[in-house]
């Protein structure tokens, strides 16, 4: 990548000069395709051949990169809406709050633009940011037709991209995406909420959910500021007449209830929506009954008079057992000559819900239920004191995780990452603070706990692991220890003892792991395949007999050898009714299958023991036309090892069958590769097949 050009220069520079023996940095690359990628690269000088040298190895970063800026980026909108719950609170001017609103979500959010629309009565306001003159002239418009489009769920977040036809050419930009939520409350639609955002973000399930959120806090302010506005109607309309109180206060779609000393002397219909229990039924028995905390405000209510009006949160029982968080509003008034008090109550349950929802995004990893690195780092710093030594860390790296997602995907490597949080939180749990800090790494937290122990729960750990396999493929984690009994220590200094031990481990396991991984997939391959173990080695005779006659080194032979044994490695990857379908595949199956090689190239680009034969795994099924999958490839372009195993593979299928293929003679067998020679194979190979195959059936005939 041209951005990093200088940077690779100068770290080679410095090596050549002998200044740096080893390096690790992280730069951006260009793939042929033209696609970027992130790449680590460990580097150092090695003596290859009598002269000093450089040696590299690049992993690819990309996906962690990628989960690393999606984190970031959460957390500063986690950070936002908390900001905008603050603002929520202080601000009671609609425009005020609207333009707060807007102002955190292009700072704090990073969103390249905000807006709310609001409807009126005539035309729809709208207070915006980060947006040109061109959007704002069509903003009022199109947000009305989509809110109110009939077909659109009111409590869900529209989102629009660039292709989006039934908005503006210019809503959105290019690059960017729109969310758009609804200002609902109740049956009062307010208005909407909308933010450009990077088009990566727009089907991120958090995010759209952390924006209806915010939308919902937006929404609720909307009507508290409505609310406070129906207080103080209320509260006129009951100086000027009682007639008038109460024409209004049937109307309200708030509970509104008025309180002398005598009792409850008035309580309006919506009372019944809130609690379920009909005006007539409110007494002070009923009261205290669904609202204990209620009942204390109440109890001594005209000592409130004074410091009225007064708000207070407090939770009520339904008459269907059901709780609900409530915001009382209490004024003083005056009630057929008597003091009393104006009591409106505000459902919170959702938005007390919504609260909840944050806070445990703030502090979980949604995909495992664990911790976060954000609470982890708070629970360090609250943690360590001298009371809690000797506190202790255990870190943990997953193995294998990346192998994993290349081969069966994502979701399998999520799952990957469930089970090793389910074993570390059963064994962990009662003892310490169970952390996923991202990726495929896991730390533990233990307070009071001794070197002796740490290690022994490690043991408990890797006992579980031991037992747990997912489709066949054993869960495997590398643990390393750190134990902190000096109060003047860095604990941070702890978790580099415990993260250097965990590598180390990881070094030493990986060939262990290796192994165990291989055998899963040897085991898989030929249940997958319905291959028996006879069928690999026949190839493998076969392919070994074919290489020598070609006049292939040792070392090809030995590739030969392994490619034999797994150049199918890929199908394990293909589901189970596709491979067995007894008829014809159709278009979408057949594409599915023609995958496999891909999948066999990353499979075993990720096992060292495997990788030499990546390539060759990657084009085994290009024909010698160009016509072949995966890259079309043509002739002697195509790896010789490849076109070796392509003739071994086709004539062990035909003249042993499959299920749904009879079995041909070797005669047959023969003719077929004669008749394809040229077109799907290599023509001199398939004639040192056949000379094969003729001195056998002379030397037993």
């Amino acid at each position: 990548h041209p951005d990093f050009v200088e940077q690779v220069r100068a770290n080679v520079a410095r090596r050549q000069r002998g200044e740096e023996g080893e390096a690790q940095y992280e730069i951006k690359i260009l793939r042929k395709d033209g696609e970027e990628r992130w790449i680590l690269v460990r580097g150092s000088t090695i003596r290859y051949r009598g002269r000093f040298a450089g040696l590299a190895v690049c992993l690819d970063i990309t996906e962690e990169k990628r989960r690393e800026a999606r984190l970031f980026h959460l957390n500063r909108v986690l950070k936002a809406v908390r900001n905008v719950n603050q603002l929520i609170v202080r601000e009671k001017n609609r425009e005020r709050l609207v333009q707060g609103i807007c102002r955190e979500l292009v700072e704090g959010c990073g969103y390249t633009g905000a807006g709310v629309v609001l409807f009126g009565t005539e035309q729809p306001s709208v207070i915006a940011l980060g947006f040109s003159e061109e959007h704002l002239s069509t903003f009022g418009t199109v947000l009305e037709r989509i809110l109110k489009d009939p077909g659109h769920p009111q409590d869900r977040v529209k989102k629009m991209a660039p292709t989006d036809l039934t908005v503006p050419s210019s809503l959105p930009r290019p690059g960017e995406g729109l969310f758009v939520a609804p200002l609902r409350w109740g049956e009062r639609l307010y208005g909407g909420i909308v933010v450009a955002l990077p088009l990566p973000f727009l089907n991120d399930e958090e995010e759209e959910t952390l924006f209806l959120e915010l939308s919902q806090d937006l929404s609720f302010a909307l009507y508290s500021i409505d609310l406070e506005t129906i207080r103080e109607e209320a509260q006129r309309a009951l100086q000027e007449s009682e007639e008038q109180f109460r024409t209004l206060a049937e109307s309200l779609p708030v509970a509104t209830l008025i309180r002398a000393h005598t009792g409850w002397v008035y309580v309006n219909p919506f009372f019944e929506a809130l609690t379920g229990y009909r005006a007539t039924e409110l007494t002070d028995e009923l009261w205290s009954e669904i609202s204990p905390e209620g009942t204390a405000l109440l109890s001594r209510w005209h000592e409130r008079i004074a410091m009225l009006p007064f708000e207070a949160e407090f939770t009520l029982t339904t008459k269907g057992q059901k709780t609900k968080w409530v915001l009382a509003r209490l004024t003083p008034i005056r009630y057929r000559e008597e003091e009393a008090l104006l009591v409106l109550l505000l459902d919170l349950t959702e938005r007390k819900l919504a609260e909840d929802r944050i806070r445990y995004l703030t502090f979980h990893d949604t995909l495992t239920g664990l911790y976060n690195r954000t609470f982890f780092e708070q629970e360090m710093n609250r943690l360590d004191t001298p009371e809690n030594l000797p506190l202790s860390v255990i870190m943990g790296d997953l193995n294998g995780l990346k192998l994993v997602n290349d081969t069966f995907g994502h979701t399998m490597g999520d799952e990957f990452l469930r089970q090793a949080a389910r074993i570390l939180e059963g064994v962990c749990k009662d003892r310490g603070v169970v952390a996923r800090l991202g990726g495929d790494e896991f730390v533990v937290l233990l307070p009071r706990t001794s070197s002796a122990e740490v290690q022994a729960l490690g043991e408990s750990i890797q006992e579980e692991f031991k037992k747990t396999a997912v489709s066949s493929i054993p869960l495997s984690i590398s643990l390393g220890y750190g134990t902190k009994t000096d109060p003047n220590q860095p604990l941070d200094e702890v978790l580099r003892i415990a993260e250097n031990w965990m590598y180390q481990r990881k070094l030493t396991e990986s060939l262990s792991f290796h192994n165990q991984v291989l055998q899963a997939f040897r085991a898989s391959l030929r249940a997958v395949t319905q291959e028996t173990e006879e069928h690999s080695q026949r190839i493998r005779e076969l392919a070994l007999r074919l290489g020598k006659a070609l006049g292939l080194s040792q070392r090809e032979l030995d590739e030969l050898g392994l490619l034999a044994e797994f150049h199918d490695i890929g199908k394990i990857a293909i589901p189970q009714n596709i491979l067995e379908k007894p008829g014809p595949l159709d278009e979408e199956e057949w594409a599915i299958v023609k995958k496999h090689p891909e999948v066999g190239f990353r499979i075993t680009q990720s096992i060292w023991e495997l990788s030499s034969i990546a390539n060759y795994i990657l084009f085994h099924h290009e024909r010698f036309d160009g016509t072949g999958y995966p890259r079309g490839l043509q002739g002697e372009d195509i790896p010789l090892l490849s076109r070796i195993i392509a003739i071994c593979d086709a004539y062990d299928v035909m003249v042993t069958g499959r299920p749904y293929r009879k079995a041909r003679t070797k005669k047959e067998a023969i003719e077929e590769l004669r008749r394809c020679s040229g077109t799907q194979f290599d023509p001199r190979i398939v004639e040192a097949f056949i000379e094969i195959l003729e001195e056998e059936r002379h030397q037993n005939p």
